[in-house]
């Protein structure tokens, strides 16, 4: 008898222990709702709850909803404003009794219970619908035998491949410009309809070649540019690298070609009359004396030009850094989307 009454109590308190826990959780947020006191007495019927109306049954939704004041598209802070509103009326520091509180302690789990399985379904959802997705493209997209040796298909193989090329920076070139500029093979020099002559020629030679002025006429080098002693090197491509802006090279035979771009747009040589060559020395001698009188000091001027290259210089190589980084990335997720598809079955 003395054990049953023990067990009695040490229930009781456990229960009053965790409804303690749970109005900590709220007392500070219920005094902002005291405004809503007589509000909240006069609309909620607290005093119909019947202590079978809480269990967790489905049929009971309806009822604890319309005590909450919600509908059945509620969420979880419309949820808690409620049972703060509630609790700001009934709770038995307010003068509520505490018999009510609990039930209403009770009816604010449910919902939230019924919340948290209406999101987990939204997810399951989600998921299964996704996976349905994928399977099916799995399904569509099998294209290629594992076994490539005994049902290759050259025209499916083609088109993956087609799909999943790589681009590099030599495939733009220059067709589209070629469409926008139609290049004659016979350039007009005389504009006024005339015959040529070694005269007139001469002039309107000159005259084409002062149109192109400024283009690429003298490469003017300030520091040893670097290169490498390989005959087929303009075949070899720089990983990293930007925009091309020029085409020409030479090949592994010693085959020397031209930017097809460079070649129609700066058909001319150099205008001579352009460069003065005045100042230059006029023999060996002369060209020593000028040489040794050289300072090869930096002066401001200089040294401001030659830390903006450098600055330049860096920055193009931290941008070609990031570019290898980004075709890597890209790379590695080709070759495993290729990779799934090819063994698709």
């Amino acid at each position: 008898m003395g054990n049953s009454q023990s067990n009695e109590v040490e229930g009781f308190i456990k229960e009053q222990q965790k409804i303690i826990e749970a109005q900590q959780l709220h007392i500070n947020q219920l005094s902002k709702l005291n405004n809503n006191n007589n509000t909240y007495k006069n609309t909620i019927p607290v005093n119909n709850i019947q202590k079978d109306t809480l269990p967790h049954k489905k049929d009971k939704i309806n009822m604890i909803l319309k005590i909450f004041n919600l509908d059945h598209n509620y969420n979880e802070e419309s949820l808690k404003k409620s049972f703060l509103k509630l609790a700001m009326v009934y709770h038995p520091d307010k003068g509520g009794d505490p018999e009510n509180f609990k039930k209403i302690q009770s009816a604010y789990k449910i919902l939230l219970k019924k919340l948290s399985e209406k999101d987990n379904h939204k997810i399951h959802n989600q998921f299964k619908n996704e996976s349905q997705s994928y399977i099916s493209q799995q399904q569509n997209d099998n294209l290629v035998n594992v076994d490539l040796s005994k049902d290759f298909n050259n025209d499916k193989f083609n088109k993956i491949y087609d799909e999943n090329r790589l681009k590099n920076n030599y495939d733009e070139g220059y067709g589209k410009w070629m469409e926008e500029n139609k290049i004659s093979d016979s350039p007009k020099l005389s504009s006024d309809g005339k015959s040529f002559n070694s005269e007139n020629f001469n002039l309107n030679f000159i005259k084409e070649k002062q149109k192109q002025k400024g283009n690429f006429e003298i490469s003017k080098y300030n520091d040893p540019k670097i290169d490498i002693s390989f005959k087929g090197k303009d075949s070899l491509l720089n990983i990293g690298e930007g925009k091309v802006s020029d085409f020409s090279g030479e090949s592994g035979g010693g085959l020397q070609f031209r930017d097809y771009k460079d070649a129609y747009t700066n058909s001319c040589l150099i205008d001579t009359d352009s460069v003065d060559i005045s100042g230059r020395s006029k023999d060996v001698l002369s060209q020593k004396a000028e040489r040794s009188n050289i300072s090869y000091t930096l002066s401001d001027k200089d040294s401001k030009i030659y830390e903006k290259l450098k600055q330049i210089k860096e920055n193009n190589e931290e941008e070609r850094l990031k570019r290898i980084k980004q075709q890597d990335k890209h790379i590695s997720s080709t070759y495993h989307e290729i990779h799934k598809r090819l063994l698709g079955r």
